[in-house]
């Protein structure tokens, strides 16, 4: 995936470097991926109560792809 591609739908350079930045957190340590899925749909919440829909979509398309990976 280019990196203007993975920007546009995710607003992250690089996915892989972010599954394992995610997969070194404390969070996904102790208490695994739905634990980080849950955090970030709370901060999707935060966004679309802001009125930042397109930063809201992009983290919503970072939870489908964390939740698409096979442990």
């Amino acid at each position: 995936m280019s990196i203007s591609r993975s920007l546009t739908m995710f607003g992250v350079e690089d996915m892989k470097a972010f599954e394992a930045m995610i997969k070194s957190t404390m969070t996904y340590l102790d208490s695994g991926m739905s634990a980080v899925a849950s955090s970030l749909l709370s901060d999707v919440q935060e966004q679309m109560a802001m009125g930042d829909t397109e930063s809201a979509r992009q983290t919503i398309n970072r939870v489908k792809y964390l939740l698409s990976l096979k442990d």
